[in-house]
C-alpha cells in the first residue's frame, strides 16, 4: 500500500538524486573560488601595503651636494696647530670643571603640616646617555625636618629626583639652576 501525499514527494526529488554529486562538487568549487579570491585580494593589500611602507621610507630629506675644492680659507686667520696646553688660548669666562658642587637644603613637611623628622632621603640624577637613575647623596632628616648637605653633580645635569623611605618609589623632580638649591617636600 501506498501512502497517500509522501510519495509523489519523494518522488519528485528522487529523479535529482544522479545530480547530487555533480551540485555538491559544483557547491564546493564555488567555495574554493570564495577562499581563493579572498586569498588574492588580502595578498594584493598586503603586497601594496608593503611596497608603500618600502618605498617611503627611503626618501631622502635632504640633497647632499657634490664638494668642490676650497680655494679660499674662511677662517681670516691661518689654522695654527698647538704643540702644548699652556699655548692654547682660552677666554677668561671658560669653566674647565666637569663636575660642579651643589648645596642642596630640603625641608620635609608631613601631609599633617608639621616638619617630618627621621625621614631617609635619597638624591638622584639621569644619566643622559643610557637614562639610568644614579644615587648622589643620601641623608636623614633632622628634628626639625631639615636635610642640609654639600655634593658633586655633573655639570650637564639640570635636574635631580629625590625619593623619601616615606613616599615608596615616587621621585620628586627638583631643578638645578645654580650652585645651591632650597626645596620643600611634602609627603
Amino acid at each position: 500500500m501506498r501512502k497517500i501525499g509522501s510519495s509523489t514527494r519523494f518522488r519528485r526529488f528522487s529523479r535529482y538524486k544522479r545530480f547530487r554529486p555533480r551540485i555538491r562538487a559544483l557547491h564546493w568549487a564555488i567555495i574554493q573560488r570564495n577562499i581563493y579570491s579572498k586569498l588574492l585580494v588580502y595578498s594584493v593589500i598586503t603586497f601594496l601595503a608593503t611596497f608603500m611602507l618600502l618605498g617611503t621610507g627611503c626618501n631622502k630629506l635632504v640633497k647632499i651636494q657634490e664638494e668642490k675644492p676650497v680655494n679660499k680659507a674662511v677662517v681670516n686667520q691661518p689654522i695654527k696647530s698647538v704643540q702644548s696646553m699652556e699655548e692654547m688660548i682660552v677666554p677668561k669666562t671658560f669653566n674647565w670643571n666637569t663636575a660642579q658642587r651643589i648645596q642642596m637644603g630640603v625641608n620635609i613637611i608631613a601631609d599633617s603640616g608639621i616638619s617630618a623628622s627621621g625621614v631617609h632621603i635619597r638624591v638622584y640624577y639621569k644619566d643622559n646617555s643610557r637614562g639610568l637613575l644614579h644615587e648622589m647623596v643620601s641623608g636623614i632628616s633632622n628634628s626639625e625636618g631639615k636635610v642640609d648637605t654639600t655634593f658633586n653633580l655633573p655639570t650637564y645635569v639640570r635636574t635631580v629626583f629625590i625619593k623619601t623611605n616615606e613616599s615608596g618609589e615616587r621621585l620628586f623632580e627638583v631643578p638645578v639652576n645654580s650652585y645651591m638649591f632650597d626645596y620643600t617636600l611634602r609627603l
